[in-house]
């Protein structure tokens, strides 16, 4: 081997034993040349628990890498994807210190000794890990997308639960390994849970192999495994098209992008032809597959080969197809189940029981064709609180502009309506972040009774968002330093909790306008509802500003005061200073309705 190579030990300390037997392996295979380098990825605080290994592991020079723990990211969070992401935010860890260059042992600290030993035993080849694009070339697998320059060694490939291989340990280029790092939760993607040692290896293919997400997606594979072996011992044959496509498929990506293992070559016969497809669903060519509940395991990687590259004279119908559509694949190859196939799988789920009696297909729909040119039934919303002249020019309006939400609050703005009907003429700008509708909605969340539970979930959602952009970029005017008070005070007025981000916003909006200090007393006093306090607080303030001539500041703390504390004291001190029309406008509308004094 001319690239280093490094043992990445991912894990948490489960066995003791087994974790020193695994440490002390490779620190002899480090000493001897076999490996270049060792590196334990575990969690924060696990070795914590055991000062003597990491003490052992310090004195040898193994790099240690710790990553926080998944749990504190996703919580409780109910997908199979988060044991892989487990594994996958460890080997990701350890793969950021290991040299890019590298080959890479992934293993973990118990139960991997076996196949770890099987993995430094390859590094004495020639060529343990062949280049994809020399063994496609050689299988005659030019049509196959390439996603790796380097096969994977793995072991445990099998039939069935495709892509499903022993994740306790595997080895392959760096480059390749990073591949496999991914975060998409199996259920939202694949529709449907995923173990871990399938998802580390199925990622890589998913983009340019859309055959295997429907694989996935349409068939409930796990029936197949035991019926299949069933029906081909009862001498059946014959497979649906979208299941030969897609294992011949899966047979050329075994082929080409992983080095298959054997990890008892004792147990195993010797090779001989022919080959035929139904092979890989049952113990077969003495043990060159074995079957078990979990899927049928191909025992090496030179069994493959044999059976894609061998002649179809003498082979059986279904296996000749298999072969021809490895043989003949194109980028149509590749793609998801046609409505052809779909139609036969759904026949064949109904009729051939010998094949599978149980549920085995998921009825998902088929891929739509075109559709009639029709135009029946126009599509207009109806708009609430407005006659139906408002209505048709309003809608007229509304297709012919790209500004839809700001003709819609303009329109609002303009025509008085009340605001029981009001939310959806200010959603559509409040979704483009636009800090009057925002602020009118936040007004309407503390008037409450207003909004419908929905509405209120979304307008608290959006003010929330873009509150927390303005106090972070420092972008906010009056308007967003308002609606920040308001949901703020919404929250606490409901019992909601108070994250430090939110916090965070609402010392932003007192800084803004007076030095820290004062502004920790403004906050401190609005917090403890001492209303005369904080009345006493601004009063004084405004008074201070108004005869240093500050205009401005005086304003915007007039404004914040009758926000806050919804006093009418403030109304006429705030009026004379409002010059701009459509401030005044949402102001009046604001007072005259009841959401912005008592």
């Amino acid at each position: 081997m001319i690239s280093p190579v490094w043992a990445a030990i991912c894990g948490t300390i489960r066995n003791e034993v087994d974790f020193s037997l695994m440490l002390d392996y490779l620190l002899r295979c480090r000493a001897e040349g076999e490996i270049q380098g060792i590196v334990f990825s575990t969690w924060q605080r696990e070795l914590d628990n055991f000062p003597k290994f990491k003490e052992q592991l310090q004195r040898n020079g193994i790099q240690i890498v710790l990553s926080t723990p998944v749990e504190d990211l996703v919580k409780d969070m109910k997908s199979e994807s988060v044991n892989y992401w487990r594994q996958t935010v460890q080997l990701q860890a350890a793969l950021n210190v290991i040299p890019d260059d590298a080959v890479v042992i992934k293993t973990r600290t118990d139960r991997a000794i076996p196949v770890t030993r099987k993995l430094v035993a390859m590094l004495a080849e020639d060529d343990p890990l062949p280049d994809v694009s020399i063994v496609q070339k050689k299988l005659g697998l030019l049509a196959f997308p390439q996603e790796f320059t380097h096969q994977i060694a793995i072991f445990h490939a099998r039939t069935g639960r495709a892509f499903q291989f022993t994740d306790f340990a595997f080895m392959g280029y760096s480059v390749d390994l990073r591949k496999l790092l991914n975060f998409d939760v199996s259920e939202l993607y694949y529709s449907r849970g995923m173990v871990a040692n399938m998802q580390f290896f199925v990622y890589p293919f998913i983009r340019d192999y859309p055959i295997i997400k429907d694989y996935y997606r349409r068939i409930n594979f796990r029936f197949l495994i035991n019926d299949n072996a069933a029906y081909i011992k009862a001498g059946g044959t014959d497979f649906p098209q979208f299941l030969e496509r897609f294992n011949a498929v899966y047979f050329g990506i075994l082929a080409s992008h992983f080095r298959v293992g054997m990890m008892n070559s004792k147990a195993v016969g010797e090779i001989t032809l022919p080959i035929e497809f139904t092979d890989f669903f049952h113990t077969s060519h003495k043990h060159q597959t074995v079957f078990n509940g979990l899927g049928t395991i191909i025992n090496s990687s030179a069994f493959l080969d044999e059976f894609l590259t061998q002649s179809t004279a003498t082979v059986k119908p279904t296996t000749q197809h298999v072969l021809d559509i490895v043989r003949t694949a194109t980028t149509k190859t590749f793609e998801r189940a046609t409505n052809q196939e779909l139609q036969e799988l759904h026949q064949y789920a109904n009729e051939n029981r010998a094949f599978s009696n149980r549920h085995w297909l998921r009825r998902l729909p088929f891929i739509s064709s075109s559709q009639e040119k029709t135009y029946k039934s126009p599509i207009k919303y109806r708009f609430p609180g407005i006659s139906a002249s408002e209505q048709a020019d309003l809608w007229r309006t509304c297709q012919d502009t790209d500004w839809i939400g700001v003709v819609i609050f303009d329109f609002w703005l303009k025509h008085d309506i009340a605001p029981k009907d009001s939310a959806v003429y200010l959603m559509g700008s409040a979704r483009d972040g636009d800090p009057f509708s925002l602020l009118i909605l936040t007004r309407m969340l503390r008037r409450g009774e207003i909004l419908d539970e929905s509405t209120a979930k979304e307008a608290l959602k959006l003010a929330q968002f873009n509150g927390r952009m303005i106090a972070h970029h420092d972008t906010g005017n009056i308007q967003a330093v308002c609606y920040i008070l308001n949901y703020y005070l919404y929250m606490k007025a409901n019992g909601m909790a108070v994250s430090k981000g939110m916090n965070f916003q609402v010392d932003y909006v007192f800084k803004r306008y007076m030095k820290t200090e004062k502004a920790q007393l403004f906050r401190k006093t609005m917090d403890s509802h001492d209303t005369k306090e904080l009345h006493n607080l601004f009063d004084a303030e405004i008074m201070r500003l108004k005869r240093a001539g500050n205009k401005v500041i005086q304003r915007r703390l007039t404004e914040m005061a009758l926000e806050i504390t919804h006093d009418k004291a403030y109304w006429p001190q705030l009026v004379p200073l409002i010059e701009e029309q459509k401030i005044r406008q949402l102001y009046e509308y604001s007072n005259r309705n009841g959401l912005l004094t008592n």
